[in-house]
């Protein structure tokens, strides 16, 4: 089984996986929807404007923010 690895953005209620670019939504208890992934290019407007600061800042530093301009 292959392991992820994860950045959490909080604001959006979200994990995104940064190797295949998908985005994951979190269960109100902090629980993982595998079953809800979302591609990165795929996430709407709104997702996007909600990103918080530090959360924005995440996606650059892991060079994420960049392919969605």
């Amino acid at each position: 089984m292959k392991e992820l690895k994860l950045i959490e953005l909080e604001s959006v209620g979200s994990v995104i996986d940064p190797k295949e670019k998908i985005v994951y939504p979190l269960f109100e208890n902090g629980a993982l929807d595998l079953g809800a992934g979302v591609d990165l290019y795929e996430v709407t407007d709104e997702w996007f404007e909600a990103l918080s600061e530090y959360d924005l800042n995440l996606l650059i530093e892991y060079g994420l923010y960049e392919i969605l301009k």
